[in-house]
């Protein structure tokens, strides 16, 4: 999400003035806004852009990672009669599946 669509859903947010939402363990005195609570939420930007940074690190691990995989898999054959080669291959189709599913959610995550 881009950092202006995420202001303007916080600017949006504060405009209905909403006060029913609270962090279990911080009391909210009667009267009070969450942005009043002493200790209340705070967002930092920098945080979030390195966040942002770091899952595109990660997706580039796992794309290492998934080529390991694929090089490991190969020459195996489907396996021919050989139980624990149908089990490798199966396992392999998993974790690719997984690998591919992490990569796509970096994606969606990492700071362009």
């Amino acid at each position: 999400m881009a950092w202006d669509e995420w202001e303007q859903i916080k600017a949006g947010v504060a405009d209905r003035g909403a006060t029913d939402m609270q962090i279990n363990h911080v009391p909210v005195e009667p009267g009070t806004t969450a942005s009043a609570v002493t200790g209340g939420l705070k967002s930092s930007k920098k945080a979030w852009l390195t966040a942002g940074e770091r899952v595109g690190s990660l997706r580039k691990s796992v794309g290492t990672a998934l080529t390991e995989l694929e090089d490991g898999q190969a020459g195996l054959g489907s396996g021919g009669g050989c139980l624990s080669a149908v089990a490798q291959a199966e396992l392999y189709a998993s974790w690719k599946r997984y690998t591919e599913n992490v990569s796509k959610r970096c994606a969606s995550l990492q700071v362009s």
